[in-house]
């Protein structure tokens, strides 16, 4: 039996189209890049905290 060889995802062309989150109501939020920034922030903020 022969194996079918399938070609690798082109990276060149995969997009990322965005993410989202879904809040109380069930709705669908996007993740924006502030959201990111804001908790990656946030995150070093308590690392520092933790560790003074």
């Amino acid at each position: 039996m022969k194996k079918s060889k399938e070609a690798a995802p082109d990276t060149a062309t995969d997009v990322f189209h965005g993410a989202t989150l879904l809040n109380e109501h069930g709705e669908e939020v996007p993740i924006t890049e502030n959201m990111i920034a804001d908790a990656c922030e946030e995150l070093l903020q308590t690392d520092e905290a933790a560790t003074h």
